[in-house]
């Protein structure tokens, strides 16, 4: 699918107050990254620490203004995809002393779900998005691959900025080079819906 517009990055979505609580909320509850059901770190591609976030009355704080700006950044890039939920949250910690990481992937899977949360059954993901909660880290450079096969420059290095959103389509490879000093905290999150007609 060839897009106009490849991914964006918006305005601040989550004000000081709001990262400040996601921080505390995710540290309470971190645990290994894991791809599909196994400890990435063990398989080499990722190597972070996750929480999740359920949407709940706890939750809606950050819900409601990451869905807001989803529906504008999906109509301002006229990319119109049909979706009808969100995945819960995923809160990560990449640590410098330990260098981590996650390497190029797409969000999207190959098939719709068939097991989990019964609203996720027969859905795919469609918008990705991630939102940078500090920059006082080194490295964690956030890539797209958005070049076509003959040209030389193939990626594009992004430097979020606090509080703000970069969302793209799931089926975009991406990935976050090695944290080298301090620790980078993102808040992730899919959209989906049907399959593409």
């Amino acid at each position: 699918m060839i897009l106009k517009y490849q991914f964006s990055e918006t305005k601040r979505v989550l004000d000081d107050a709001t990262i400040a609580k996601i921080i505390q909320m995710g540290n309470d509850n971190i645990e290994p990254a894991k791809i599909d059901g196994t400890e990435a770190a063990i398989q080499g591609h990722r190597k972070s620490s996750i929480a999740w976030f359920k949407r709940n009355q706890q939750t809606e704080f950050m819900f409601g203004p990451i869905l807001n700006m989803i529906y504008m950044e999906n109509v301002n890039n006229n990319w119109n995809f049909d979706y009808d939920m969100i995945e819960d949250l995923q809160f990560t910690k990449y640590e410098g002393s330990k260098k981590q990481h996650y390497d190029w992937h797409a969000d999207q899977r190959s098939t719709p779900y068939t097991t989990g949360d019964k609203g996720m059954i027969g859905k795919i993901r469609k918008i990705s998005f991630s939102i940078i909660l500090n920059t006082d880290y080194e490295g964690g450079n956030f890539e797209f691959e958005v070049g076509a096969p003959h040209e030389k420059e193939r990626t594009i290095t992004l430097t979020p900025k606090l509080g703000c959103a970069i969302v793209f389509p799931s089926f975009t490879f991406h990935r976050v080079t090695p944290v080298t000093k301090g620790t980078r905290y993102s808040l992730v999150g899919w959209i989906c819906g049907k399959p593409y007609k």
